[in-house]
């Protein structure tokens, strides 16, 4: 119930708002309208009364003009105009005068100036010879470089050959040790069956087996055992001597090694800086050459700016009007 009565109130609310709005709209329509029409109006009649005036002043004026006063007027205007015009003509004729005048003193500042310019382009000139020698200069440092860089590549070729080289004779040595080792084994094993013989031999003998030959054969072998153990000392000497030179080579290989990969790392170091340089000086070269051109951009400019004139000949009348 009370919200079906809240919803009235609300609908009533809003049919009163519109009515309301309409008329006040239709109100100020209306105020608009005649305001707009009163504005109109005014306007009309002030346009007119000046349009009026306007009119009466140009006949006025035409009829001043049709009379003999109007006609001295314009002839008075007219002779004044003519005198201002005399006056600007002789203005125009000191003036002349004055740079005829100072045209007399043409010919010491075109020396001056010539002087100038001059001692301008034998600066430019000094300026631009120094340039030229300090990019030679840089120029000829940079083909020492290049020359130096080459020459520690030949270096750095001959170092990696001399260590390929020794690579190749230590593997050279390892396989002479390898072959030494073997033949000492091989001689091992005949010395260990040649003592097996002899302890054979002599077993025999012991028993009263054998005879005064197999007793001549037992000192035959006793000697070859004697002379195999002394191969055999003189082959394990050898063979110490071999390790003891192999081991002094391999420390020596390693030790030229160590000294190449030192060298190779400076090289890559003073190849890294050398490289840097150049770069650096191809900048600075570039940029000189950049700049010389400007330079001789700027003297041309230069030159053809201040350029003398041509300077008319004095008996020679001049052509202006």
């Amino acid at each position: 119930m009370m919200a079906r009565r809240r919803v009235k109130s609300l609908v009533r609310n809003r049919s009163a708002t519109v009515i309301v709005r309409m008329c006040k709209g239709r109100k100020l329509r209306k105020r608009f309208v005649r305001n707009r029409r009163a504005a109109v109006h005014l306007q009309k009649w002030a346009r007119g009364i000046a349009t009026r005036r306007m009119y009466q002043d140009k006949v006025e004026r035409a009829k001043v003009q049709a009379t003999y006063k109007g006609q001295l007027e314009e002839a008075r205007n007219r002779l004044e105009e003519e005198a201002n015009e005399r006056q600007g003509l002789l203005a125009e004729k000191q003036r002349l005068e004055s740079l005829l005048s100072q045209a007399e003193n043409h010919k010491e500042l075109a020396a001056r100036l010539t002087a100038e310019r001059r001692e301008a382009a034998t600066e430019y000139s000094m300026l631009l010879k120094q340039q030229e020698g300090e990019l030679q200069a840089l120029r000829d440092e940079l083909s020492a470089a290049n020359a130096a860089k080459k020459n520690e590549e030949e270096a750095r070729v001959q170092a990696e050959r001399k260590r390929d080289e020794a690579q190749i004779q230590l593997s050279v040595e390892r396989s002479n040790h390898i072959k030494l080792q073997r033949v000492l084994e091989l001689e091992k094993n005949a010395h260990v069956a040649l003592k097996q013989r002899v302890k054979a031999q002599g077993g025999a003998v012991s028993q009263g087996v054998v005879g005064a030959a197999n007793a001549a054969q037992l000192e035959a072998l006793q000697a070859e055992v004697a002379a195999m153990k002394t191969k055999v000392q003189h082959a394990e000497s050898r063979l110490a001597h071999a390790d003891s030179e192999r081991e002094r080579d391999k420390h020596k290989l390693q030790r030229t090694i160590d000294h190449h990969q030192l060298k190779r790392r400076e090289w890559e170091r003073e190849k890294q800086s050398i490289k840097r340089q150049l770069e650096n000086q191809e900048a600075e070269t570039r940029k000189r050459d950049k700049w010389l051109e400007k330079a001789k951009d700027i003297i041309k400019e230069y030159q053809k700016r201040h350029a003398p004139p041509a300077s008319p000949s004095p008996g020679r009348p001049s052509t202006s009007g």
